[in-house]
């Protein structure tokens, strides 16, 4: 195969080795394209054979249809594996190609954000490496040390091991539903700049690194040829490794939102639509003169942040009731949101901007769950705490 080349993406001490292909984008005929496949899965083949030859290979169902036979017949003189075509890491298929290898030293994980995030719990569970092949842009947490997982009817994040290397195929073509839905989980990463500039009191270094990494992505014609390829994958890699450098790992209200209501609204198709709600929120709580705020003492999370924000100073503390009564009004906080508003409206173009399937009241609802399960610490949970969301 042509133009493959390693690359490392760093963010401080965190890095990501990745291999990378350019399979023609389409500009040679069938049989040069499976034969730069086979190239490419040749070069995983001298990563994986580094760890042993007892491979366990998870698949998403897109990327067996598209990769699997090709895979599985590449690597049945090569190697003893199992493999599971899955959509959770509850599916059954997992189960048995786990029984089927129990002596496996790695996982490939072949897929997007979900069948990494399936491999983390595997890896977790067995004490495995993981590599990852990705076959789409469809996730900001590849590289986090975290996986959801779904108990007794509700998602929790843990603690798991990360991918070591990561291949993709810059030269593979996306689909433009593919394209749209990796543009609106960058988009999304908007509103995660604003949420630390509210919660840092104004200037915040991983603020800076995600909007570095954002600006790369404005105005790009996603999807005309490898490069930019490249650039949605590198950029999804390069937003995760940010994330890994938080304590939530920026788990906010959009995250929230879409793990607490995960039975009706998809993550792929719902990011920039969920960015956009979230935002006229902000937009009709701040657009008031003054907010009024009555908290329990224990629960100002956001009482620095309001500081920095034009709170006047003057706090009314009833000792008998444990409450503090402010007024504080948010020039700065209010300029932020414009400019989001702005960087939002950038992005929509180039976005999956479906109708969410809830009514506004149903939507609220899932919010404000959302807040209490997930989210103690981000400005819209401030404001409902304060009863601004009902």
């Amino acid at each position: 195969m042509s133009n493959i080349g390693k690359r490392v993406f760093c963010y401080q001490n965190l890095g990501c080795e990745a291999l990378v292909g350019d399979s023609g984008f389409g500009e040679l005929c069938k049989k040069e394209q499976r034969e730069n496949k086979i190239k490419f899965f040749c070069e995983i083949h001298n990563t994986l054979k580094q760890f042993g030859q007892k491979v366990l290979i998870l698949f998403s169902r897109e990327s067996y249809a598209e990769y699997g036979m090709t895979i599985t017949e590449f690597f049945k003189k090569r190697y003893k594996f199992a493999f599971a075509v899955a959509g959770n890491f509850n599916d059954d298929a997992i189960k048995t190609a786990m029984a089927e290898n129990d002596d496996a030293r790695v996982i490939l994980a072949v897929g997007g954000g979900q069948t990494v995030n399936m491999a983390k719990l595997v890896a977790r569970e067995r004490g495995l490496p993981i590599i990852a092949l990705l076959t789409q842009p469809d996730s900001d947490s590849l590289l986090t040390d975290t996986a959801q997982r779904l108990e007794n009817g509700r998602i929790t994040s843990i603690r798991c091991p990360v991918p070591q290397v990561v291949f993709f195929d810059k030269g593979a073509r996306l689909t433009p539903r593919q394209i749209k839905c990796a543009v609106g989980i960058i988009a999304k990463n908007v509103l995660s700049v604003f949420e630390l500039k509210y919660l840092s009191y104004g200037r915040n270094a991983i603020a800076d690194s995600l909007q570095a990494q954002i600006k790369n992505c404005v105005l790009e014609d996603f999807g005309s040829d490898a490069e930019t390829n490249y650039l949605l994958y590198k950029t999804l890699c390069m937003l995760s490794l940010i994330r890994n450098k938080h304590p939530t790992r920026l788990f906010f209200a959009v995250d929230a939102i879409i793990a607490t209501a995960n039975e009706v609204i998809s993550p792929t198709m719902y990011y920039y639509p969920l960015s956009c709600f979230v935002t006229s929120l902000y937009q009709d709580i701040l657009s008031e003169t003054y907010l009024n705020f009555t908290l329990p003492l224990n629960v100002l999370n956001g009482y620095n942040s309001l500081i920095s924000c034009g709170f006047d100073g003057s706090v009314a503390v009833n000792a008998t009731k444990r409450m503090s009564e402010y007024q504080f009004t948010p020039p700065s906080l209010t300029t932020n949101l414009n400019s989001l508003a702005l960087a939002l409206n950038l992005f929509e173009p180039h976005c999956i901007n479906s109708r969410i399937p809830l009514n506004k009241q149903e939507l609220l609802d899932y919010t404000i769950s959302a807040l209490l399960m997930f989210c103690p610490n981000c400005l819209l949970n401030d404001l409902y705490l304060g009863g601004y969301l009902g």
